[in-house]
């Protein structure tokens, strides 16, 4: 098997313009090379399979105007979606692998996440026969301490995208699929194939007016159309003791009713999960 190491350049993190030049015209076949454009005609496409990523990227290699290879995929949003995954910076490199004639695999270098699992010490916060509760950043210990595909389920209630800030600290609603998005990937690849994600969630009002935040929906659009998760069943919990917020729209004015509800979404690998 054929690999190349390719290195992260700052245009490949913030554009997806991942330089393949290393990789050489004959590690890839000769007409896979396509047009500057889509009139131009495209290329025969090869499959990347991408650790991380649960679907496989379709592409081709364009050439410029006067028929040079750009040496960039022509898809490259997957690029940022792989990035963020592996959290992955400039100067970092990733491998492909030529599986077959029309086939690679694309996966960040092993050096990488060796000197990642050396930064990162887990902390052992308490236990008990049931189980162990460890202190740190949540993506980097289950990410280098965690297998993938040995996990049954995942339940977690992260922050929610409150307009007011928490002292734990918590995102914005308008940027809370951003952030949560390595979260989706990463819980995705840990899974077993008949494992399932539970994630509990809060809703939010925007700011200053009385109308609802839709960070919860494109939440679960993202985890089910760029994660690859299936959406088992949703779940609400009432929760009565909840305090009448938004005060000016629930108490003062009275226009608006208080949330009394948490979304909870049974997410799962596979439509048939283990339940």
């Amino acid at each position: 098997m054929e690999s190349h190491v390719i290195e992260l350049t700052p245009a490949a993190k913030k554009y997806g313009n991942l330089n393949i030049r290393p990789c050489g015209r004959d590690f890839f076949p000769p007409d896979v090379f396509g047009g500057s454009s889509k009139k131009a005609g495209l290329g025969v496409p090869i499959t990347l399979k991408v650790d991380g990523l649960p679907i496989p990227i379709q592409t081709d290699i364009p050439k410029n105007t006067t028929g040079r290879a750009r040496w960039i995929f022509r898809k490259r949003k997957w690029v940022k979606d792989f990035v963020r995954c592996h959290k992955l910076h400039p100067n970092d490199s990733l491998i492909i692998d030529r599986l077959d004639k029309r086939t690679y695999r694309v996966r960040p270098n092993n050096k990488h996440l060796k000197v990642i699992k050396k930064a990162i010490s887990k902390k052992l916060y308490y236990k008990t026969k049931l189980g162990k509760i460890y202190l740190g950043d949540s993506l980097k210990i289950l990410e280098t301490n965690v297998k993938p595909s040995s996990v049954d389920l995942i339940m977690t209630s992260p922050p929610f995208g409150l307009v007011r800030k928490k002292d734990y600290g918590n995102v914005d609603a308008d940027k809370y699929v951003e952030w949560f998005t390595p979260f989706g990937h990463l819980f995705r690849r840990l899974l077993k194939p008949t494992g399932s994600f539970v994630i509990d969630m809060g809703g939010s009002w925007n700011p200053n007016q009385p109308t609802r935040s839709l960070y919860l929906y494109e939440l679960l659009i993202m985890l089910c159309q760029k994660c690859g998760f299936h959406l088992a069943q949703e779940f609400f919990w009432w929760n009565p003791a909840k305090l009448p917020t938004p005060a000016e729209w629930v108490t003062v004015r009275r226009i608006r009713v208080k949330d009394a509800i948490n979304f909870i979404w049974w997410l799962s690998v596979t439509p048939w999960p283990k339940a």
